[in-house]
C-alpha cells in the first residue's frame, strides 16, 4: 500500500512538471511567433508598401508634368523621410520586444530553478535581482524609447511632405509597441 501511494505520488509530480514545461514551451512559442510576425511586417510588408507608394507617387508627378528629375528628387526626399522615420519607430519597437525577451527569459529561468529544486535561497535571490534589474531596464527603456520615437517624430515632420505621413509614422511606432506591451502582458498574466 505504501508502495502504491509513493508512485501515485510521483506520477501526480511527474503529471505537473509535465504541465508546467508545456505551458513554458508554448509562451516561448508565442513569443517567438509575435517576434516573428513583427519583423515579417517591418521588413517585408512595409518594404513592399512604401516601395508601392513611391512608385505610384513618382507616376502620378510625371503625369501632372512636375517633371522627371524635381519629381525623383521630391520622391527620394519622401523614400529617405520614410525610412528614417520607420527605422527610428522600429527600433523603439525592438527595445519593447526586448524588454519582454529579457522579462521572460529570467522568469523562464527562475520557474525552471524552483520546480526543479535547485535552492529555496537561491531562487529568492535570483528573483529579487531579476525584479529589481527588470525595473532598472524598464525605467531605462522608457527614457530611451522615448527618445527615440521622439527623433522619428521629427525626421517625419523635417522630410515628410504632407501631415498624413506623420500620421503613418505614428501608428508605426504604436504597432511596435503594441506587440511588445502584447508579449509583456502575455508572460506577466499568462505563464
Amino acid at each position: 500500500m505504501i508502495d502504491k501511494a509513493i508512485l501515485a505520488g510521483k506520477n501526480i509530480d511527474e503529471e505537473v512538471m509535465e504541465q508546467q514545461a508545456q505551458m513554458i514551451v508554448w509562451g516561448w512559442l508565442f513569443f517567438c511567433f509575435c517576434g516573428f510576425f513583427f519583423l515579417f511586417w517591418v521588413f517585408f510588408v512595409g518594404f513592399l508598401f512604401w516601395g508601392v507608394c513611391v512608385c505610384c507617387l513618382w507616376f502620378f508627378w510625371c503625369l501632372w508634368g512636375v517633371g522627371g528629375v524635381w519629381g525623383f528628387f521630391w520622391v527620394w526626399v519622401c523614400w529617405v523621410g520614410c525610412w528614417l522615420g520607420c527605422f527610428c519607430g522600429w527600433w523603439g519597437g525592438v527595445f519593447w520586444v526586448g524588454l519582454v525577451f529579457l522579462w521572460g527569459f529570467f522568469f523562464g529561468v527562475w520557474l525552471v530553478c524552483f520546480v526543479f529544486g535547485v535552492g529555496f535561497f537561491f531562487c529568492v535571490l535570483f528573483l529579487v535581482v531579476w525584479v529589481v534589474g527588470f525595473f532598472v531596464f524598464v525605467f531605462f527603456c522608457f527614457f530611451f524609447g522615448f527618445f527615440v520615437v521622439f527623433v522619428g517624430v521629427v525626421f517625419g515632420l523635417v522630410f515628410f511632405c504632407g501631415g498624413g505621413c506623420v500620421l503613418v509614422l505614428l501608428v508605426w511606432c504604436l504597432w511596435g509597441g503594441f506587440w511588445g506591451v502584447l508579449c509583456f502582458f502575455f508572460f506577466l498574466f499568462g505563464v
